[in-house]
């Protein structure tokens, strides 16, 4: 585009230069073309409210161009929408305060950007900010919170909070919808009753180390294929820590945590990558079918360290811990267990193995059963260390039996077969008495050393106790004579050979082995059925403790009624026979036989 003579002189190229600007001012395009820039400043001004305002602010009211809300300007309509905006996507910068008592705190019916500044705050009674027909983005640096969800997104858009800032929801925190989100956390998310952050249509979400997520039912929770969670800070559920429900991916190095699960996949196809914390009351992470873990970092349950869906991998590398309260990995059928690291039970066992599962083990496994294969049959290869622990007790007492019995010449036969059937039911007490009062003890926080010497010497005396009860209950058969004697004294050698050396072992290797277990375990509060019979127990035993003189008059009442009916009751070495007889009178003609008759 040409203005004026363009061979005019010198003295006239202000002047042309001066009538081509204007031109471009009533056409853009040539202007354009001729690299004139406008600056956004020029070509639309920022609208600003800077005064108080008591009903709905219409963004319309503004102009076309981005809106400001100045630091100490308030809108508060009693009822209905603090600040909403349709027909186009907005841009809205908030450094005051907008409150919304009956209604959506900002609403942005066509999506645009909301920037929520240090200091601001949108408080509503509904949604503190929803964008209801098209996708948008919400950077929060102050706070904001609602009834329902702080933020929503219903189709899609990008999210973030950063350090300082606070997104509070009755329902949900953050939730993006069918768009899919992108949400990146390094402030304070959290829901009274429902999940913190919603990928409701996927996505990622990003939570930085100095991130904090905490839901009423579920930290995370990813609703759609693919999507990916990312944390290096701190998310917890009253429920689940994270909820997958496809082929998503968790990298965690962080702490998650959950009143159930700490992670939980319903679905298959899910990948878990592990250098952090991860705990649940129940399970600490629960894989569908066909998914992979790596862990690294530490994995904890009340019930399961870790469950695997059928088809499922994992990898526990070295330095990695998987505990559960009663079994450590709990795996399906056709799952690969690699194990480089340590894997502990509480009660069951280190390993439960299902159908053609298959364990490679180079580190360390401990349980009450070290590996139980209980779905048929399965590969098990070990270069590494697979240990019981309670049981460990009841072996050796039982191995220490066998060889009284041998010394004593006594053989295998129904008396000493039942006698040690009653005693693996009777000796493994003592050992379990001994490993919880040592784990309560390095869970209460006190040290594995401290915890086990303190527990032998306050259980030592009531062990010691116990033992002679039930020795001096069957020593009275060592010293019978002729026929009862050969019947039932191998029966009481037995039985108070394998009381005897359940004590001693109890208080000597099986705390050793508690010690080593315990430097292992996490101290995790858990909240399960046996602490609540604890609990009823402890209320039903403090009335007997505060009435001593009933209790034994009780007791002595029980001991003398029993002396009547031991006076009372027949006594003799073996059961009466019934007596019964049957006879038959069968007559024949005369000269009959035998086979006649």
């Amino acid at each position: 585009m040409l203005c004026g003579n363009p061979y005019a002189g010198a003295h006239h190229k202000s002047g042309l230069l001066s009538g081509c600007a204007v031109t471009s001012l009533l056409a853009l395009p040539a202007a354009m073309s001729l690299g004139v820039v406008l600056s956004p400043t020029q070509a639309q001004a920022q609208a600003v409210i800077n005064t108080n305002q008591y009903s709905s602010v219409d963004l319309a009211n503004y102009g076309a161009g981005p809106v400001q809300i100045t630091a100490g300007t308030t809108i508060s309509p009693a009822t209905g929408t603090g600040v909403y905006g349709t027909g186009t996507a907005w841009s809205l910068t908030n450094a005051g305060d907008v409150q919304a008592a009956a209604g959506v705190g900002i609403l942005l019916n066509a999506g645009g950007t909301l920037s929520n500044v240090a200091g601001a705050t949108i408080s509503a009674s509904t949604y503190g900010v929803l964008m209801r027909n098209a996708g948008g983005s919400v950077d929060n640096a102050g706070l904001i919170e609602a009834g329902n969800d702080g933020i929503s997104l219903n189709h899609g858009g990008t999210v973030s909070n950063a350090a300082g800032g606070t997104i509070s929801g009755g329902h949900m925190g953050v939730y993006t919808g069918a768009g899919g989100g992108s949400i990146s956390n390094s402030g304070v998310i959290s829901t009274r009753t429902g999940t913190a952050v919603s990928l409701y249509g996927g996505g990622s979400f990003t939570n930085s180390a100095s991130g904090q997520v905490s839901g009423g039912y579920s930290g995370v929770y990813a609703g759609v294929n693919g999507s990916s969670i990312q944390n290096a800070g701190i998310i917890n559920g009253a429920s689940f820590g994270a909820y997958l429900t496809g082929a998503d991916s968790l990298t965690n190095t962080g702490s998650l945590g959950g009143g159930v699960d700490g992670v939980i996949d319903i679905a298959s196809g899910g990948v878990v990558d592990n250098s952090g914390v991860i705990t649940g009351t129940n399970a600490g992470l629960r894989l569908g079918r066909s998914s992979q873990m790596l862990n690294s970092g530490s994995v904890s349950g009340g019930t399961y360290g870790v469950e695997l869906g059928n088809g499922s991998t994992l990898t526990n590398e070295t330095g990695g811990l998987i505990q559960g309260g009663g079994v450590g990995v709990q795996a399906g059928n056709d799952v690969s267990i690699v194990n480089a690291g340590t894997i502990l039970d509480g009660t069951q066992a280190g390993i439960v193995l299902g159908r053609g599962d298959t364990l490679n083990n180079s580190g360390s496994i401990a349980g009450v059963t070290g590996v139980l294969a209980s779905g048929g049959y399965a590969s098990i290869f070990s270069t590494g260390t697979i240990a019981t622990t309670q049981p460990g007790g009841d072996a050796i007492s039982l191995l220490g039996t066998a060889i009284v019995m041998h010394l004593l010449g006594q053989s295998l036969n129904l008396f000493t077969i039942i006698a040690l059937v009653l005693a693996v039911g009777l000796v493994v007490d003592d050992a379990i008495v001994v490993v919880e009062d040592i784990f309560r003890r390095i869970n209460e926080g006190e040290s594995p050393l401290d915890a086990a010497s303190a527990s032998v010497t306050r259980l030592a005396p009531v062990l010691a106790a116990i033992s002679s009860t039930l020795v001096v209950a069957f020593l009275p058969l060592v010293f019978l004579q002729g026929l009862t004697a050969a019947l039932f004294r191998p029966f009481a050698t037995v039985l108070i050979t394998a009381f005897l050396l359940s004590l001693i072992i109890a208080l000597t290797i099986v705390p050793l082995i508690a010690l080593w277990a315990g430097r292992h375990s996490t101290r995790e509060a858990q909240t399960g059925p046996l602490d609540r019979l604890r609990d009823l127990y402890a209320r039903l035993l403090r009335p007997s403790l505060r009435h001593p003189a009933l209790v034994v008059l009780i007791a002595a009442g029980l001991a003398g009624f029993s002396g009547v009916l031991y006076a009372r009751a027949p006594r003799n070495l073996t059961p009466a026979a019934d007596g019964l007889s049957v006879n038959i009178f069968a007559a024949g003609p005369y000269g009959a036989s035998l086979a006649y008759l």
